[in-house]
């Protein structure tokens, strides 16, 4: 039997704030560090456009390995906030303090199922495809071969992707069994 905790409208209040100031978190460093890319560019005597790829860099980790730690976390356990930049931490402390208040502990059940590993290959490839193509077409032209094959990886990458998840018992990415269970499949896109 199945029993969920009922938490009171202020324990619900400070739980989204916890959350929320956990999100704010993640924003606040990619605008840390896009507001200093001036500076850097400064610094290391170099084009705005060298310097730009720190915040590409960040969003390529960041895009393609937060599903991987997700299931990673699913698999071993979740962590709070982890402290990344000094200036963040007073907020992180504050976030930290309202999650361990007010987020219910659940026990975590531990799966000991196949790491999709050629899953997460795919969705890391076809991510940091886009994303790299993004960032380059302007300085390739968006009708370049340079930008065209790199657009051709993302797509080979994310339909490799869907069949492979869609013929596998894999639990890496739900997605595609969320759009089944909402009525979607693969003629309907």
């Amino acid at each position: 039997m199945k029993t969920t905790a009922v938490l009171s409208k202020n324990k619900q209040i400070l739980m989204m704030a916890a959350i929320c100031i956990g999100a704010f978190i993640s924003h606040f460093t990619a605008t840390v560090v896009n507001v200093s890319l001036p500076y850097l560019s400064d610094i290391f005597h170099t084009d705005l456009e060298i310097v730009q790829w720190v915040t590409v860099g960040y969003l390529l980790a960041v895009a393609s390995l937060l599903p991987v730690m997700g299931n990673l976390g699913d698999r071993l356990g979740h962590r709070v906030w982890e402290w990344l930049f000094v200036i963040q931490v007073p907020v992180i402390f504050v976030a930290a303090l309202l999650a361990m208040r007010y987020i219910p502990a659940r026990k975590q059940v531990r799966k000991f199922t196949a790491f999709d590993s050629l899953g997460m290959i795919l969705f890391v490839a076809g991510v940091a495809s886009t994303i790299f193509g993004i960032s380059n077409s302007n300085a390739w032209g968006l009708w370049s071969a340079q930008t065209i094959a790199t657009f051709l990886i993302a797509l080979i990458s994310f339909i490799t992707f869907w069949l492979w998840e869609s013929r596998h018992s894999c639990d890496f990415i739900y997605l595609y069994h969320l759009l089944q269970h909402l009525g979607f499949d693969e003629s309907k896109l």
